[in-house]
């Protein structure tokens, strides 16, 4: 009876280490996947204000009456100063505005 009691005790305690382990695996997918989603978020925000800042740039260079000279040096400058400080990829012209963050697969797009 003694080896069964102890085969027993030691099956219960596994059993309780194994509970355990799963809700802590739980637990920690779920921070990561907030964490995640929280990267996403930031991603996009930037991506975003990014992108209105550049159609802003561009609309008052517009109002303003600007030559085409002075809106290709613009576009000029982002395009070429762009990838340097952000991830992501621009393409710009004075009719076309896109940006893509392949690594989190999303754009943000003006025709």
């Amino acid at each position: 009876m003694n080896k069964k009691a102890i085969i027993s005790t030691i099956l219960v305690v596994q059993l309780i280490l194994l509970i355990l382990i799963t809700f802590s695996t739980v637990k920690l997918e779920k921070e990561s996947f907030a964490n995640i989603i929280n990267v996403d978020r930031i991603a996009a925000f930037r991506l975003t204000s990014t992108y209105n800042a550049i159609t802003e740039d561009m609309n008052n260079l517009v109002i303003k009456n600007a030559d085409n000279q002075t809106l290709n040096q613009y576009i000029y400058f982002v395009n070429s100063t762009f990838n340097d400080y952000f991830s992501s990829q621009i393409t710009f012209n004075q009719t076309y505005l896109a940006i893509r963050d392949q690594g989190l697969e999303m754009q943000k797009v003006k025709t």
